[in-house]
């Protein structure tokens, strides 16, 4: 026969995986790698916040026929997924808690597009255009810094 991966993927709910790691902790089991898949059924559909506070600044600093901010949204994306493979691996092995494991890829990334947004706000007056574009869309643009 054919490659079987009916079992491949846990598909259990969350309420179902949240009773089975219940079960695990009560009966002195290891639950490292179910609470790994707990977690990142919820961190995962975080991921798209976590990459908007990226892709706003990275989007706002392309400039036309520049690969900059493309180029930096691969690498950040492949930065991302890489932690994502060392959670999954290290989560169940105990090197790092299965709620950091899941977890901190996305705040690593909520902070560094923070900082982005930080810097673009003191670099360029953000916020103050933006509201300027936003609420008088006729009006000049303030001067910027450069």
């Amino acid at each position: 026969g054919g490659l079987d991966l009916r079992n491949a993927q846990n598909t259990s709910s969350i309420r179902e995986l949240a009773r089975k790691i219940k079960q695990e902790q009560a009966a002195k089991q290891d639950s490292r790698n179910d609470e790994v898949d707990f977690q990142k059924r919820f961190s995962i559909p975080f991921s798209a916040l976590a990459f908007a506070f990226i892709g706003i600044p990275l989007g706002l600093m392309a400039r036309t026929g520049s690969f900059t901010s493309t180029f930096l949204a691969v690498v950040l994306v492949a930065i991302y997924e890489g932690f994502i493979m060392f959670g999954q691996a290290g989560g169940p092995m105990g090197v790092v808690s299965p709620f950091l494991a899941m977890w901190l890829p996305n705040g690593i990334l909520a902070c560094v597009g923070l900082a982005l947004l930080s810097w673009l706000n003191h670099r360029n007056h953000f916020w103050q255009n933006l509201a300027t574009r936003f609420f008088h869309p006729g009006a000049p643009a303030p001067a910027t810094l450069k």
